[in-house]
């Protein structure tokens, strides 16, 4: 008999895969802001007068067209939350779910339009902003931003659950199941367009007193941002407090050519497009202040542990410290790192955390000006080096080379003073030829994972963010952690309730999760 998860429990549940469902429109987006800031630096013009070939006409037509493609997940981002959350939240029936996003978030624009024409609220095109009002694919409406997306997207998921698998009378049998959904949402979603204009002001206030907790906070804004998702991170809920400053008004709102413009990314991307001065403050809260931690202190961290491992373990340990350092530097993928030193040490991932918050702070307080959302070598190039001295990129430089120096003085001495067991400081088994820490992502094994979970009989739901499987299952005891880490090759497994675990795998995870559905 299955147990009866806690509402508790439920809650975790539903708030991992909120925050796991964030990361499809985001990774788009970060990838296309990666072609908007290539095609926006070889269009400025002190990059053609520095590199006078790139006024070529066919050149800048070509990057013309990088600039306006690259614009477009800024542009559409709330309707890809719209399909992307319950399409990444049902376990049933996804594409159903994600048309049903995308139903569901026009019908309720469609119905706050009506509401306000029909109340006299519907202002002049010139007043529109004044009126905290917009367009949103074509259809004049309250300026909501991503958050209408999610809350379309939340809407639409619990309808889906409920009625994905309803069976009605044979007489409209052909409305049934799956077909049903798409229906329900459309007149769900029309109701609420019409009560939304009722109660946005209390969203509005409540949202905008977050924004006001950050920007009263001064120069400690970015600095409790910075640390404060590095303290998430461990419990998968940091994708949430990120979306909320780079996309809603807690993270700042201006007016870029016009248009008011609200959360850090969207303000920069918005300025990147228009050719208008990027803004310190949006940029704060961006990757620039990722950069000395992730591009610079982790690859120390990793320069720690390895000159502190035994002598003959080096070797074995050399290839996990490598691809760690790698994914963090290029990609900003920090976990094969951090949780190197999470579980075994939590004080340093505290000092870790702070310093990743001063980072924020210190990368703002020089006026940096690099954005985007990695934090690794490719948004250094990209929006800073590539967009010139007035980024002041070569500030990154200085500070990461004393942020790295901190790292390692600190990791070492903490390491070698409290006898830390990082990696490869175990006594070596002459007869371990071949430990967990010397396998490549791609040669997981799927069915041993599968084992140490509790079988798939155990497994409720499975699914992965960038780095960890998310599981939910039905008896935590199964879980076989030890194996799990000594046998498998999880960085760490991280227990949230008695039916919500992640298990840290590293940028591999996607064919991992792929692997387990296949044999399960």
């Amino acid at each position: 008999m299955k147990k009866k998860k806690s509402a508790k429990s439920q809650l975790w549940e539903f708030f991992q895969g909120l925050g796991k469902t964030f990361m499809l429109p985001v990774a788009l987006l970060a990838f296309m802001g990666l072609i908007l800031g290539i095609g926006s630096s070889f269009t400025s013009p002190s990059t053609i007068e520095a590199f006078p070939f790139l006024g070529n006409s066919v050149l800048q037509v070509i990057f013309s067209f990088m600039s306006t493609i690259g614009g477009f997940a800024f542009t559409y981002l709330p309707v890809l939350f719209a399909m992307a959350i319950p399409m990444g939240l049902v376990r049933y029936e996804k594409g159903v779910a994600a048309f049903s996003g995308f139903v569901g978030y026009v019908i309720m624009h469609l119905s706050i339009n009506f509401y306000l024409a029909e109340t006299g609220k519907l202002v002049d095109v010139e007043q529109m902003r004044q009126a905290g009002q917009g367009m949103v694919m074509g259809i004049q409406t309250i300026e909501m931003g991503v958050l209408g997306g999610i809350i379309a997207g939340i809407i639409v998921y619990l309808l889906h659950n409920r009625f994905y698998d309803i069976k009605l009378p044979d007489a409209f049998a052909f409305f049934g199941g799956a077909r049903f959904v798409p229906i329900v949402t459309a007149i769900t979603m029309s109701i609420v367009g019409i009560i939304i204009p009722m109660i946005w002001p209390i969203f509005a206030i409540g949202i905008a007193g977050i924004g006001t907790i950050i920007n009263k906070s001064g120069i400690f804004g970015p600095f409790l941002f910075g640390a404060g998702e590095r303290f998430l991170l461990p419990f998968g809920l940091h994708h949430i407090l990120v979306a909320m400053i780079r996309f809603t008004e807690a993270g700042g709102t201006e007016v870029v050519n016009g248009q008011t413009i609200s959360g850090a990314l969207n303000i920069f991307y918005a300025q990147l497009q228009g050719g208008a001065p990027i803004s310190p403050s949006a940029t704060a809260f961006l990757s620039q202040g990722k950069m000395p931690t992730f591009m610079f202190g982790l690859p120390a961290v990793a320069l720690a542990i390895y000159h502190t491992a035994r002598p003959e373990n080096r070797k074995k340990i050399k290839g996990l410290l490598i691809s760690g350092v790698i994914a963090t530097f290029v990609t900003g993928i920090t976990e094969p790192i951090e949780f190197l030193f999470l579980f075994v040490a939590p004080a340093l991932f505290v000092i870790h955390a702070f310093l990743t918050g001063l980072g924020f702070m210190v990368m703002s307080l020089l006026n940096v000006t690099i954005g985007n959302t990695d934090g690794g070598i490719l948004d250094f190039l990209i929006f800073g080096i590539m967009q010139g001295f007035k980024t002041k990129w070569y500030l990154v430089l200085v500070v990461g080379a004393i942020w790295f120096a901190i790292y390692y003085i600190v990791f070492r001495y903490a390491i070698v003073k409290f006898n830390i067991k990082t990696p490869g400081r175990e006594i070596a088994n002459p007869e371990d030829k071949d430990t967990p820490v010397t396998k490549k992502g791609s040669s997981y094994n799927a069915e041993k994972v599968l084992s140490a979970l509790g079988g798939k009989e155990n497994i409720h739901s499975l699914d992965n963010c960038v780095t960890r499987l998310r599981l939910v299952v039905e008896d935590m005891g199964k879980v076989d952690e030890k194996i799990l880490k000594e046998e498998c090759g999880a960085l760490g497994v991280v227990k949230l309730d008695e039916h919500n675990v992640q298990v840290v795998i590293g940028p591999q995870v996607g064919l991992l999760k792929s692997q387990i559905e296949k044999i399960s």
